[in-house]
């Protein structure tokens, strides 16, 4: 019985962790497109929220109790504010305290202190997870800026207004969850997002030259494949040694 209701409450976690994970990323997307927009005085509010979910979803993975809590505050907080701001927009703002509020309850209830992960990484493990988690939020909210820049190369006339938005949060989000098992020292987890940073500055690059010393994209994967290769290098010699 104690088996499962720790295996209820590890995935009650999971699932708020996940749900914060993809609102932190559609409010930093949402925030971005506003700033090109004339309504760009009201990017504050979601950018700050985003930001601060963010922030506090990977407290909530690890299972620390005041972390909910706090998502759910920051959630109705936000609300409370676009409400007072612009009434009319009410619909966009209440959903976030309404589902947080009760997926706090549910966690509380079910889950305890910790979620039961297991560590098997090093320091440059972590490095590696905080640097791909990190870029996840820098390349959903460059997307605007970058897909404007892709079609002025291409297409001086081209058609500038973000579409199929869902394939930068998607790819976001699945960046985000590798740097789980990057934190827990898997190496394919490393090659993956090394594989997919790359990926990421290639394509914009290949169509527009200045991508190419475009620091927020070469970064990237340029730093995940050092740490790769000294993880890898560190597991070398801790085989060697033993």
């Amino acid at each position: 019985m104690n088996k499962l209701g720790n295996s209820v409450g590890y995935v009650a976690v999971a699932v708020y962790a996940a749900v914060s994970y993809l609102s932190s990323l559609v409010l930093i997307l949402f925030a971005a497109v506003l700033r090109h927009t004339h309504a760009a005085g009201g990017a504050g509010v979601p950018l700050v929220t985003g930001a601060l979910f963010g922030l506090l979803v990977p407290f909530i993975w690890r299972g620390r109790r005041w972390a909910p809590i706090g998502m759910f505050a920051i959630s109705l907080v936000a609300a409370l504010i676009v409400i007072s701001e612009s009434p009319t927009d009410w619909w966009l703002a209440v959903p976030f305290p309404v589902v947080f509020g009760l997926l706090t309850s549910v966690v509380m209830i079910t889950s305890s202190s910790g979620n039961g992960a297991v560590r098997g990484g090093t320091v440059i493990a972590d490095a590696h997870a905080v640097l791909i988690y990190l870029y996840s939020f820098v390349a959903v909210f460059l997307w605007p800026n970058s897909i404007t820049a892709v079609r002025l190369g291409v297409d001086p006339w081209g058609y500038t207004e973000p579409r199929r938005v869902h394939y930068i949060v998607l790819f976001g989000f699945i960046l985000g969850a590798l740097s789980i098992p990057i934190w827990r020292g898997h190496l394919w987890a490393m090659l993956l997002a090394c594989g997919l940073t790359l990926a990421h500055w290639l394509a914009l690059a290949t169509l527009v030259a200045s991508f190419w010393l475009d620091p927020w994209y070469a970064v990237a994967p340029a730093l995940s494949a050092i740490l790769t290769v000294l993880f890898i290098g560190r597991s070398v010699r801790a085989k060697a040694a033993w």
